[in-house]
């Protein structure tokens, strides 16, 4: 018997309020990273030319992972299965 199946993952669209927020520069590519997600970028960042970036799927924040070489916890983690 043969099974097929899709091994294409399927991403769907986070919570606004659960989203992943950078600030990122277009030109040089550098990153930073806010402690909360819904905090507007200090005036500094801005003047240095840095722009919000959402990442509104799984698979962005996969993608930018992959590219910043980072991890985010909250997507690998799950906090419920402590034994502390």
């Amino acid at each position: 018997m043969i099974l097929w199946t899709n091994s294409i993952q399927h991403s769907t669209i986070v919570n606004p309020k659960e989203r992943i927020v950078v600030w990122e520069h277009p030109t040089t590519g550098a990153v930073r990273y806010p402690g909360r997600n819904d905090i507007p970028i200090p005036q500094r960042y801005l003047d240095q030319g840095f722009q919000r970036r959402e990442l509104a799927t799984r698979r962005e924040a996969e993608q930018f992972e992959r590219d910043h070489n980072v991890r985010n916890e909250k997507l690998w983690y799950n906090s419920g299965n402590s034994f502390d």
